[in-house]
């Protein structure tokens, strides 16, 4: 489903003729917070399918990730101010995972440890803390490559006011974003619906059982649903 479909499947479940209501703007909102919802329950069960890759070079032990660029995009920053959904891969959502790569391999040497706080850090090496918008490292004389693997925001060309713009490659599971962003309208509509929430239900246990073994079926069934 591209994003006009979803928009007018929205408007379907809404059924909602009064415009000055629900005009196009708040459909494009409510479905751009669908669509993160969505996204974050895919995430939840395949931290991979949105995931992208960056490398930066380190030499004071942190890296600042709104004030320092990736190596392969000398003007993207990652968070802060700076950082646009419209870049190359988007800004970060979620951090991954943190590996140390060096220019011969195309995979890291090895991948780091994520620290809970900064004391965890202390006298430790191979960890990493991301606080606030600086990605902390238990070597404080570090100097190396580092890939980060994240997921970025939701990069949508032309966002929710595009006609017909592509989303991602789970478009049979796209009634779900429409579902999502009903559940939002519901809160100022003030009036729930059981039978949207059954079938959000049913269809969020389709996507989870997909992504746990449909996707990838020699890699994917790492992860379980316990309903």
């Amino acid at each position: 489903m591209n994003t006009g479909e979803i928009k007018q499947l929205f408007k379907d479940f809404t059924d909602e003729a009064d415009t000055t209501f629900i005009t196009a703007a708040n459909v494009e909102l409510y479905c751009q917070i669908g669509y993160d919802q969505f996204r974050r329950k895919v995430s939840e069960y395949d931290p991979f399918f949105y995931t992208q890759t960056f490398t930066f070079n380190v030499s004071s032990g942190n890296i600042n990730l709104s004030t320092q660029a990736p190596v392969e995009e000398a003007a993207v920053f990652l968070l802060g101010s700076g950082a646009t959904p419209t870049t190359p891969h988007g800004k970060m959502s979620q951090l991954i995972r943190v590996g140390i790569q060096t220019s011969s391999n195309r995979l890291p040497d090895y991948w780091m440890t994520g620290a809970t706080s900064e004391e965890d850090l202390i006298n430790a090496v191979r960890t990493y803390l991301l606080k606030g918008q600086t990605l902390h490292f238990g070597e404080e004389s570090l100097s190396a490559t580092v890939r980060l693997d994240y997921v970025p925001v939701q990069n949508i060309n032309g966002g929710w006011a595009a006609a017909a713009a592509f989303v991602d490659d789970l478009s049979e599971f796209h009634d779900l974003i429409a579902l999502y962003a009903y559940g939002n309208y519901a809160i100022r509509d003030g009036a729930p619906n059981p039978i949207v929430d059954n079938q959000l239900l049913r269809r969020e246990q389709a996507l989870i059982s997909y992504l746990s073994h449909g996707r990838s079926q020699e890699a994917a069934n790492h992860v379980s649903y316990v309903p």
